[in-house]
């Protein structure tokens, strides 16, 4: 299962959520990786538009929440 969904990439270490999900990104910035130690998965998340970012620094940040409703003012 692991081969199918990482292949050969070189993968790095980026936390654990609080669902106890180990995530991890690839080296060449085109998805993240979530393993779920208590049902023992596998998601991939492919990630699009990153290479106009190759060369910088990325941080990954787990368990973000963003509130996207439309605020009155």
């Amino acid at each position: 299962l692991w081969k199918s969904v990482v292949g050969r990439t070189f993968v790095r270490f980026v936390g654990v959520t609080r669902s106890d999900e180990i995530v991890l990104y690839s080296s060449s910035l085109q998805y993240l990786v979530y393993y779920n130690t208590e049902r023992n998965t596998v998601v991939r998340v492919d990630i699009q538009g990153m290479e106009a970012f190759m060369g910088f620094q990325i941080f990954t940040l787990q368990d973000h929440i963003e509130d996207v409703r439309l605020m009155k003012v």
